[in-house]
């Protein structure tokens, strides 16, 4: 197995292997601060490995890197809202006058499998079924591996 690269082996692995010219301590502050994988190699592809991004300079990753933190910037805030109002909405819902234990809300609300019909000759039908099933079993590991 590779062993892992310091952070002058990988600004080297740029330099030479990627033809990006890297050096001194502000880049070396720069790729530690974005991290390699996280900050510079994520932003070499569009989508794919065949649409490489054929960067020349480190300053043109930093200049991606910090639009794309920017952006997260504006909506992160947005989307954290959303996310924990709609998770306190759902717990609400489940919850509510009702036994609040994981077995109670396994046993009682994560039941959409039942909407199916598992002897219909509709193969759809009883793909939906087996979804359900599978999605509440996958349901289960997680939480009894948390």
């Amino acid at each position: 197995m590779e062993k892992g690269k310091s952070i002058d082996a990988l600004m080297r692995h740029i330099r030479n292997d990627h033809n990006v010219s890297i050096n001194g301590g502000k880049n070396k502050k720069s790729l530690m601060n974005m991290g390699y994988y996280h900050g510079y190699k994520r932003y070499r592809f569009i989508k794919s490995t065949k649409n490489i991004q054929n960067f020349d300079d480190f300053s043109q990753i930093t200049a991606i890197y910090s639009f794309d933190f920017e952006i997260k910037r504006i909506f992160y805030p947005m989307i954290i809202l959303v996310e924990t109002s709609m998770k306190n909405r759902t717990i609400d819902a489940v919850v509510t006058r009702q036994n609040s234990d994981i077995e109670s809300i396994y046993k009682t609300k994560l039941t959409d499998y039942l909407d199916y019909d598992r002897n219909s000759n509709d193969k759809k039908e009883i793909r939906k079924f087996r979804d359900g099933i599978k999605g509440r079993l996958d349901f289960r590991s997680v939480i009894k591996s948390i």
